[in-house]
């Protein structure tokens, strides 16, 4: 099995034959951010979303004369629903580096993400209400950095992308 780091240094080492030298900024750029930002989602979701999750759950218990209505988690369901949260805001945490792919193929542009902020914050608090246990807690804490990181999106494609367009005028 390959380690993380030295596939991502063979991804580059077979890309970068192929790409222009703006190409390979953006390259790498991407290639030492996505496990960053991965890390800090998953990060984000076991030191900050699961604490408080767990604490909703558990205030469903009840303890009193008539019933006692305790929360008796398995180990594995309890595993399983912290390991898909942790990935679920790992990936979302991507976000950055996917509109950056799409804004440089050209299937988007940055007017097109400042013009749909509103559907953007929309779709992102639908996301997080699929992706997130059904507390509205978590749905704000996957939600919110996700609305920060689209604004960090259309703000670091001004600089990638204007940069990419001179030194592609450069080039040819």
């Amino acid at each position: 099995m390959v380690h993380m780091p030295k596939l991502r240094v063979l991804i580059l080492v077979f890309l970068k034959p192929a790409l222009y030298p703006h190409e390979k900024k953006v390259a790498l750029i991407i290639l030492l951010c996505s496990p960053i930002l991965f890390i800090i989602g998953a990060s984000f979701a076991f030191f900050v979303v699961i604490p408080k999750a767990w604490a909703f759950f558990i205030g469903f218990e009840q303890h009193n004369n008539i019933t006692d209505l305790i929360l008796e988690a398995k180990i594995s369901e309890y595993v399983n629903l912290i390991s898909e949260i942790i990935i679920a805001f790992g990936i979302a945490f991507e976000l950055p580096i996917i509109l950056l792919i799409l804004i440089l193929i050209k299937v988007i542009s940055r007017e097109s993400l400042i013009k749909k902020r509103r559907l953007a914050i929309v779709i992102n608090f639908i996301i997080a209400a699929i992706l997130t246990p059904p507390d509205v807690m978590s749905q704000f804490a996957l939600a919110i950095p996700l609305i920060v990181l689209y604004e960090i999106s259309i703000f670091t494609s001004k600089f990638i992308v204007g940069n990419q367009n001179a030194e592609s005028k450069m080039d040819s």
